[in-house]
């Protein structure tokens, strides 16, 4: 049996008290690939009876399909406490090529988008995740590691910063939402903003709804700019014999 979350079941990844840890986990590790055989063996207790009266509560629901289970790479951490730790900056990609022209520099677009990409982006969080040091947060590092698709990953971003929101508070969570973005490839970015708002996390919706502003802005510009273009290269005789 292979399970999803359902809408009310990621609802719940922000609040802490919902659900037992043993449903807190499961509903972590649910991704729509892990089998309820692999889950068993991961979690080290039967998960069938707790995955069952899940889908009766709305939380999970079956997979559409079958989709092939990725092994664990990590372990759960320990549960010692620690402090709130500030909002880490994102790790910048390393330059693809080293320029040797000072005479063409690299355009500002063009550099701030070498930084982005999904690598960087899970790296990111993953150590966000590990700096928690909470059995949860282990646990979605596990699902950003085992991600094999932009989707699966961009699902993954998400929930984590819905746990981060829950944990550590929405001005905490905004902030790292806000970071994430600034790597995250542009391609990827409206993607994000519908699963950070699918959160129902009132600071990670905010924080979605300013980057599709952003985005909309952008979309704008660019196309008045390419307007502008086509008419600054009419010729006089064309406008002439358009009139």
């Amino acid at each position: 049996m292979i399970l999803v979350k359902t809408e009310r079941g990621r609802a719940l990844l922000s609040d802490r008290r919902a659900l037992s840890p043993r449903e807190r986990q499961l509903l972590v590790l649910v991704d729509g690939r892990r089998s309820a055989a692999e889950l068993g063996r991961w979690l080290g207790f039967a998960v069938e009876p707790v995955l069952q009266q899940m889908v009766r509560d709305g939380y999970l629901e079956r997979a559409r399909g079958q989709w092939g289970a990725a092994p664990p790479d990590s372990e759960v951490e320990d549960t010692a406490p620690q402090r709130r730790p500030t909002v880490p900056a994102p790790v910048e990609a390393a330059p693809s090529r080293v320029e040797t022209r000072a005479e063409q520099p690299t355009p500002k677009v063009e550099r701030q988008d070498a930084r982005r990409s999904l690598a960087a982006s899970k790296m990111y969080v993953v150590s966000l995740m590990q700096m928690l040091r909470d059995p949860d947060a282990a646990s979605l590092a596990v699902s950003l590691h085992v991600a094999q698709t932009a989707d699966e990953l961009v699902r993954a971003l998400a929930d984590s910063l819905a746990f981060v929101h829950g944990r550590s508070g929405a001005e905490y969570a905004a902030g790292v939402a806000s970071r994430l973005l600034e790597v995250v490839p542009r391609d990827h970015l409206l993607a994000l903003c519908d699963a950070l708002y699918a959160t129902a996390a009132p600071a990670l919706q905010q924080v979605a709804e300013t980057q599709r502003g952003r985005l909309q802005g952008r979309d704008a510009a660019t196309s008045q700019e390419g307007g502008l273009r086509g008419t600054q290269g009419t010729t006089p005789g064309r406008l002439a014999a358009a009139a």
